[in-house]
């Protein structure tokens, strides 16, 4: 009783906080100029996000729940193309899309959350992966800067990346622990190099992350 009751704190505890932060995306959005026409539109998307919060604080059941986060979700994306009338680059959303991403919008959205999604994992993991994590860190560090939790920028020539990819075999569990390598520049732009279970991968056209 004292887990399942944890796990329902824990559950509305990081829902209300996932709604309110996106109530606080669309009324940012609402009180700028480029809003425009879709004032309207944002604002009734609060009024939902505030029903919504104010359901999951009255409920019990961690499914329900679940329920009342994809109904807010639902509500939020629905008005999220409306949040980039404006922009410059000139990106649109219609649909939210994933495994792959279907355009540009999509595939931003789907790397930030690869880079969440790393940031609570290294927060949870075991006390053995947390070491790894730090080795990793340190000898990419080395060569390099870090510009995420899990995300590192080095500069390398043929014989220091060789040298790189043998020290992290050495640390990491290739069994839990990817590291895709992204080589940069027009010479390298269809290449991935990944260091665990799977293989190479090479692309033919353009990678969205």
């Amino acid at each position: 009783m004292e887990d399942a009751a944890f796990a329902q704190r824990t559950v509305q505890s990081i829902l209300l906080a996932k709604l309110r932060n996106s109530k606080l995306v669309l009324m940012r959005v609402a009180r700028t100029e480029r809003a425009g026409a879709y004032k309207e539109e944002l604002m009734l998307g609060v009024q939902q996000l505030n029903e919504a919060v104010a359901n999951l604080l009255e409920c019990s059941s961690v499914d329900s729940m679940r329920g009342i986060e994809g109904a807010a979700a639902t509500s939020y994306f629905a008005r999220f193309d409306c949040m980039l009338a404006g922009n410059p680059g000139g990106f649109r959303f219609d649909t939210r899309s994933r495994c792959p991403p279907r355009n540009e919008v999509n595939a931003a959205l789907s790397f930030t959350y690869m880079l969440l999604s790393g940031q609570m994992q290294s927060a949870t993991t075991s006390s053995a992966g947390s070491q790894r994590l730090r080795k990793v860190a340190r000898l990419c560090e080395r060569h390099g800067i870090r510009v995420q939790n899990s995300v590192f920028e080095v500069l390398l020539d043929p014989a220091q990346l060789v040298a790189l990819k043998a020290g992290l075999e050495k640390i990491i569990c290739k069994e839990t622990d990817p590291i895709r390598i992204y080589r940069l520049g027009n010479s390298y732009r269809n290449r991935i190099e990944v260091i665990d279970r799977t293989d190479l991968i090479e692309t033919s056209e353009p990678l969205l992350l």
